[in-house]
């Protein structure tokens, strides 16, 4: 194809890549739109009871003859629908948004250069750059493949990797688990074969677990509507000469006054807030189920590098010919000098170091480069690092590169633990690996001393040891290094046997700031902090001494003995072990389900290939966005775009904040409406049907305008202070628990009464309309009064958090004056069927709204 015409090497111009783009489009699967304007707007009529019932409302009001109750109803109707259609349409708005963010990015070669871009960019005849944990964002051909092996469960079904040879087709949506290779794309977008499966199989979105409890939650108290409703009609008829007409409209009332209509709107509303505020401080949720889960996590077990380490690769020493020596600098920049004995190397030593620092740069495929004047790592930190310090000695990988050819590649994994690479020289080949000392040097026959090859004896093992020791003591990663001698052929099976060792590099990195802090915060907050690491038992000690994760005389368990320990054996030592070495990705499964097994709810960190598994069985897997693979990251329920510690701890407090914001705003619209409830049936029982302390019109006013405002700034409401010095939730646990629906029900009752009481020393057989108006007037103090007690249920009212909140005081506010302007502008007097009240009248209500909030106080108190 001409389109496909590419240069192997050198890749599109940028300028032919835009031209393409424009061509083809973005890389990108086209959604059917499955949530159109239309469609929403529709939903609030036929997924809305509060609807239908306002519809009999109405229509029982035209036959009635009471044309403004039923112009009235009708407009509460549209106003149901367009505010329902309103706040969906945002809270969707803002939940596409968020998706959005989670923007994978691959790297490809242009004009000569590998560059990182954002995968729908990517267009035909590009060459995508893949290594091990990549996904592949589009369909392609192999070119220039080490050992390549493709999963393409997402296509075939078939879980086991396939090999793949160069010029075979690989598809968007599979991942190389394997090898690395270069690879031509052919197709984007929907033209690729993912993206004809995806024309076909487009579905929508499930319910999460909150979205049940909140369904379930509202069936329950339709239920128990019905059945009030039964009773209220069972009183009624009981009075002499009941007039039917009013019975139906008082149970119509009744219904209005029950239905919490505002609780799905209050929950998209919350999730939408919550998670978008949380993206904006690092933390993206791939999934809904995360949100409900995340306040409830008592265990988080954490990588280290990276996480609670700055993943700023410094080397600080290296040993060489059983000498150890200082290196200077910092960070990337490639410059720096090495020292022995406080004095500078000079260029004999240097070139005998040339041996180990060749190992360095060629057993590596990671670089650094200078962007806006300052250097960078380009891959894996580590491995950058490595090509810093062979910088700062005068060899450049780009020369290097050039100087020997790679013929092949075994890849490092974290069960291999090394790395080595094959390079053809001057006619013969040269082998060089790198990775952990302890495996390295058990596969070392000779030693690299004064120019030359020589036996490896047991003193050189026993003094390289003790220095291994050293360094790891001192919270220093060593990486060793080794290869194998020149020679005509090298087997590509045999290549990791009977080396040379050259010696080994010690790096730094330094914990962040923000780590202890955090850590402080989780044991306040009853959240155990496990690290799990792959670096060794030394090394993960010293770090975990300095952050204060653990003392001096804590253990750490290696996966070695890990492997060791029975079922029992490890359930009891992860008891009290905060930190694991050396462990390997079924380790990390293996302490996810020991955890669990004891009750646990556990939150994993990782980024590779096989941290899946673990990811995938945590209750909460948390895949790094940095230096996380795509893999990982399709196995996780939330990414860390900053792969920070820190990060995570504020997700969990954030995730704490948003249930219990829905939480919150649940109660108090429940309470506020069974408030009501109650109210309709005392006056029923004692009182009789015509003497309703309450008019369906001024119910609806209520729960649909004068709640509804307090309502949404609840639910978006910032994380209350202390949240977390509260431990996790039980995840069992209802959304309202038993204690807290005791609560509400309290409230609800003790409203009504005192409600009723001002209604009834108003004297309503002889003036109605005055004592209904008290009791609507009530009504709204509560509102307002009772809104502030609910910013928590957990601590008392605090007036300087509400004084600090200027949307609940501006929602409280416009609440209060919309409901004076029912009761003393006469055209809506007449609407609300209210009457001006005098400052006696006036007193009584805002006395009633005072002693609901103090029952709610003192409730709150019994029921912490």
């Amino acid at each position: 194809m001409k389109c496909l015409k590419t240069e192997k090497h050198t890749g599109l111009t940028d300028f032919e890549a835009k031209k393409r783009l424009d061509q083809h489009g973005y890389n990108e699967l086209v959604k059917k739109k499955e949530n159109t304007d239309l469609k929403l707007f529709v939903r609030q009529i036929t997924q809305n009871p509060i609807v239908y019932i306002l519809f009999l409302a109405a229509i029982l009001s035209y036959v009635s003859d009471e044309m403004i109750n039923f112009v009235v109803i009708l407009l509460v109707i549209t106003y149901v629908i367009v505010l329902g259609f309103i706040q969906e349409r945002k809270a969707e708005k803002a939940m596409e948004a968020l998706k959005a963010m989670i923007k994978p990015q691959t790297r490809v070669i242009r004009d000569g250069k590998t560059i990182v871009v954002f995968a729908r960019e990517i267009v035909p005849g590009d060459i995508i750059v893949l290594e091990m944990g990549d996904g592949i964002v589009a369909d392609g051909q192999i070119l220039d493949g080490f050992s390549p092996m493709v999963e393409e469960a997402a296509i075939t079904g078939e879980s086991v990797p396939i090999s793949k040879v160069n010029d075979d087709l690989v598809y968007a949506g599979t991942t190389l688990v394997y090898g690395k290779c270069n690879v031509l794309v052919t197709k984007t977008g929907m033209e690729t074969r993912m993206g004809k499966i995806a024309d076909i199989i487009q579905h929508e979105e499930e319910e999460t677990p909150l979205q049940k409890k909140i369904n379930r939650l509202v069936k329950y108290f339709a239920v128990f509507t019905l059945f009030l409703i039964v009773v209220l009609v069972f009183l009624g008829l009981r009075t002499p000469n009941v007039n039917i007409l009013e019975l139906l409209v008082l149970a119509l009332a009744l219904a209005v006054a029950s239905v919490p209509e505002g609780l799905p709107l209050v929950l998209t509303t919350a999730l939408a807030l919550g998670m978008n505020n949380l993206a904006s401080k690092n933390a993206i949720i791939r999934r809904l189920t995360a949100v409900e889960t995340l306040g409830a996590v008592t265990v988080i077990c954490t990588d280290k590098t990276g996480t609670l380490t700055k993943n700023e690769m410094v080397v600080e020493r290296i040993l060489f010919d059983h000498v150890v020596m200082k290196v200077t600098g910092n960070g990337y920049f490639p410059e720096g000098s090495l020292f022995y004995n406080g004095e500078k190397l000079d260029n004999k030593k240097l070139a005998d170091l040339h041996a180990m620092l060749e190992a360095a740069v060629l057993c590596n495929n990671s670089f650094i480069e200078q962007k806006d004047g300052h250097w960078r790592a380009v891959g894996d930190p580590t491995e950058s690092a490595l090509v810093t310090l062979a910088a700062k000695a005068g060899i450049l990988k780009t020369d290097m590169d050039q100087e020997y050819e790679k013929l092949h590649e075994n890849f490092f994994t974290s069960e291999r633990k090394i790395m080595s690479t094959i390079h053809k020289n001057n006619g013969k080949t040269i082998a060089f690996v790198k990775g952990a000392p302890e495996i390295l040097i058990s596969r070392c026959t000779r030693i690299f001393q004064n120019g030359t090859a020589r036996k490896m004896k047991k003193e050189d093992v026993e003094k390289i040891e003790n220095t291994l020791e050293d360094f790891s003591g001192r919270a220093l990663r060593v990486i060793a290094f080794a290869r194998k001698e020149p020679e005509k052929n090298i087997s590509e099976n045999h290549v990791e046997d009977d080396l040379t060792f050259l010696g080994f590099a010690a790096m730094a990195d330094p914990p962040r700031k923000e780590v202890e802090g955090a850590l402080s915060t989780c044991k306040s907050a009853g959240i155990r902090v496990i690290m799990v690491t792959g670096d060794n038992q030394q090394t993960a000690k010293a770090i975990g001494e300095k952050i204060g994760l653990i003392g001096s005389s804590a253990k750490v368990i290696t996966g070695s003995e890990i492997e060791k320990m029975t079922n029992i054996e490890f359930k009891d030592a992860i008891k009290n072990t905060n930190i694991f070495a050396r462990v390997q990705p079924e380790h990390k499964l293996r302490i996810v389900d020991a955890l669990r097994e004891q009750g646990e709810i556990v939150a994993m960190t990782g980024d590779g290939v096989n941290d899946a598994p673990a990811l995938k069985k945590a209750d909460i897997g948390i895949a790094m966005g940095v230096k996380g693979t795509d893999v990982s990251k399709e196995a996780s329920d939330m990414v860390l775009t900053d792969d920070n510690f820190a990060t995570i701890v504020t997700a969990i407090q954030g995730g704490r904040g948003i249930y219990e914001n829905i939480q919150k705003t649940t109660a108090f619209i429940l309470s506020r409406n069974y408030a009501e409830v109650f109210l309709l049936l005392f006056t029923t029982f004692f009182i009789g049907v015509e003497f309703a302390p309450l008019v369906a019109i001024q119910i609806l006013f209520i729960n649909l305008i004068d709640e509804e405002i307090p309502a949404f700034v609840l639910a978006s409401d910032k994380t209350r202070k202390g949240i977390m010095r509260d431990k996790p939730r039980d995840p069992k646990e209802g959304i309202l628990p038993l204690k807290l629906l005791l609560l509400i029900f309290g409230v609800s009752i003790f409203t009504a009464v005192l409600v009723y009481i001002a209604f009834t020393i108003n004297d309503p057989i002889n003036n109605l309309d005055t004592a209904r108006t008290v009791a609507f007037a009530s009504i709204i103090a509560t509102v307002v009064f009772n809104t502030m007690s609910f910013k928590s249920l957990k601590e008392r009212l605090s007036i300087r958090d509400v004084l600090e909140s200027k949307t609940l005081l501006l929602a409280l506010f416009i609440s209060l004056i919309i409901g004076i302007a029912t009761i003393y502008i006469p055209f809506l007097q007449t609407i609300f069927h209210t009457v001006p009240i005098n400052l006696e009248q006036i007193i009584i209500a805002i006395l009633v709204g005072i002693f609901t909030t103090l029952f709610l106080e003192i409730g709150k108190k019994l029921i912490k």
